[in-house]
């Protein structure tokens, strides 16, 4: 019985480190709230965007709901008729045809949609 109770512990802790080890080994394309503060946290510091891919190994899988500090307010999911009117919509589609995200930032300079 005591084996039990030292054994199953030991193998959920290993059950879990190996699921994230396995979660950071697949590259993920899309933006999340995490992922999305750690680019503009990174385009803050060095002016580069980094993909969503490069950033797999920084994001904390098992609390990823932490602050990233130095990325500012970042919301992820607005409605978009909160963000941009159609009209300016399809203009930006017009612009830039090849991205895959927009970042939008407020006009106090300190809040990214």
């Amino acid at each position: 019985m005591q084996g039990k109770l030292v054994v199953g512990p030991l193998l959920s802790c290993i059950h879990v480190y190996c699921v994230i080890e396995e979660m950071r080994a697949t590259p993920v394309n899309t933006l999340n709230p995490q992922r999305t503060a750690m680019i503009v946290a990174n385009f803050m510091k060095t002016g580069k965007v980094s993909s969503p891919a490069d950033l797999r190994y920084q994001e904390d899988l098992l609390f990823p709901g932490r602050l990233i500090e130095d990325a500012g307010s970042v919301k992820v999911g607005r409605d978009l008729h909160k963000v941009v009117r159609p009209s300016k919509l399809q203009e930006l589609k017009e612009i830039f045809v090849e991205e895959k995200f927009l970042l939008n930032r407020e006009t106090d300079g300190l809040t990214w949609r």
